[in-house]
């Protein structure tokens, strides 16, 4: 919508005058809204099997490393800082320092999402999908639920894998996790 100075946000949802309060945008669509929820629920999950692994590599105690991290307050340079350290910590260990690295930069991809949803604005496009604008967006674009669907399945396979790590890191497996295979939300898991 544009407004009188003829700029165009993407979205701008105002009510009509005199209205009363009705339901917020995401509330139209429920679906979509779990999902988001589930999506940004699930990236802490993540981050905090990420800490754990880290903890491990650096054969501290994690009460001692999870505050050092957390006092870092952005997600982005958390990934980084441990990162920069694993890439040092392994730089012998060509095997491990590649698995752990990429575990964390498909981390980074994630947190991309996560901030995505967590930050934009929503509205209804004039196709009647759910419309998103980023953070740093001129435009919105659909959300089309498939596409929310399959960035849940992503996240859900990171946080699957990483919980798997953190198990042969522990001990709990004798092995590393198998190689990472796309999967389909099973019988009553959350989405889907």
């Amino acid at each position: 919508m544009a407004d009188k100075r003829g700029r165009n946000d993407g979205i701008i949802s105002l009510p009509s005058q005199g209205a009363p309060l009705g339901p917020a945008i995401i509330e139209r669509f429920p679906e979509h809204a779990r999902l988001i929820g589930f999506f940004i629920a699930e990236w802490s999950q993540v981050e905090h099997n990420l800490v754990l692994i880290f903890a491990i590599c650096l054969e501290a105690p994690s009460p001692v490393v999870r505050p050092m991290l957390y006092a870092i307050e952005s997600s982005g340079a958390r990934l980084e800082a441990m990162i920069a350290a694993l890439k040092q910590l392994f730089a012998e260990d060509a095997e491990t320092r590649e698995l752990l690295v990429e575990l964390f930069d498909q981390a980074k991809s994630l947190l991309h999402q996560r901030n995505k949803f967590a930050h934009s604005l929503y509205g209804v496009s004039a196709t009647g999908e759910m419309a998103i604008l980023g953070i740093r967006k001129q435009t919105a674009s659909d959300l089309p639920l498939h596409d929310l669907q399959d960035q849940f399945n992503r996240i859900r396979r990171l946080s699957h894998r990483s919980s798997q790590m953190l198990a042969v890191a522990l001990g709990r497996w004798k092995d590393r996790p198998p190689a990472p295979e796309p999967s389909e939300p099973s019988e009553g898991s959350a989405p889907g």
